[in-house]
């Protein structure tokens, strides 16, 4: 850390203990610290109630404690015969990388069914054609979903794994461009495993005044603590966007 910490002081780079644990963390530098960065988008806010800022809309839906429903991934799209990772929690909240081979609109099993999922990518070298969803084959819920275009879910909520404590360091939320005339409130919440939401923060935005916080004072969030961000507009179809950074701890 030493050695890291002298060069970038010679290098006239202006850092200080926080930021640099959090560059070493991203860096690997440390061996029991992880850096996660979670980023999503609401795209039509309503201006009656709060909803979840990911590209599902509305209320996000959690599986309940000691149960694993998330078992499928399919597309909106027949074409759709590639890959993708899916980043969860199984039933005990360990958390679980996997990769599923996409077969069109047909569902495909998920090799460990999981608890919480809470981020898909496209791993393979083609576009998707189609809206790749991550679902409770049960009911039909959907849990996670890629976007045309986007390759990637935009998700601004996590569960903290099984064996780790999360700090929430950063946090930031925007009006989309073509959005900059409204206004909405935002707030952060978290649950603990077994426990219930709890307001943590709140904030507003404007046309000219994103939300942008570091904690100098980290939030500290216990294995399963479900964190999310949703927001409420002034009117409907407020398109809003948030961001969070989260440095782990191995327990």
């Amino acid at each position: 850390m030493g050695k890291i910490t002298a060069q970038l002081q010679q290098d006239g780079v202006m850092i200080n203990d926080l930021d640099l644990l959090g560059f070493l963390a991203a860096a690997g530098d440390i061996s029991d610290f992880s850096v996660v960065n979670k980023f999503g988008q609401n795209n039509d806010l309503n201006s009656s109630t709060f909803e979840d800022v990911w590209d599902g809309g509305g209320l996000y839906s959690y599986p309940a404690d000691g149960t694993a429903p998330i078992t499928k991934v399919d597309s909106s799209s027949a074409s759709d015969t590639n890959t993708v990772e899916v980043q969860g929690l199984d039933i005990d909240g360990n958390l679980v990388v996997q990769t599923a081979t996409l077969t069109g609109t047909t569902p495909v099993t998920l090799t460990t069914p999981l608890w919480r999922v809470f981020r898909m990518k496209n791993n393979s070298d083609t576009d998707y054609v189609g809206t790749v969803q991550c679902v409770n084959d049960a009911d039909d819920a959907t849990y996670a979903q890629i976007a045309i275009g986007n390759n990637q879910t935009l998700m601004a909520l996590y569960t903290i794994p099984a064996g780790k404590t999360g700090y929430l360091v950063h946090g930031s939320a925007a009006i989309s461009d073509n959005n900059r005339a409204v206004a909405a409130s935002g707030r952060f919440l978290a649950r603990p495993y077994g426990g219930v939401f709890q307001l943590k923060e709140t904030f507003g935005l404007s046309d000219a005044s994103p939300y942008q916080h570091k904690y100098y004072l980290p939030f500290k969030a216990t294995e399963k603590t479900d964190i999310r961000v949703q927001c409420k507009g002034d009117a409907n179809g407020v398109v809003v966007n948030a961001t969070f950074a989260i440095l782990l701890r191995d327990n």
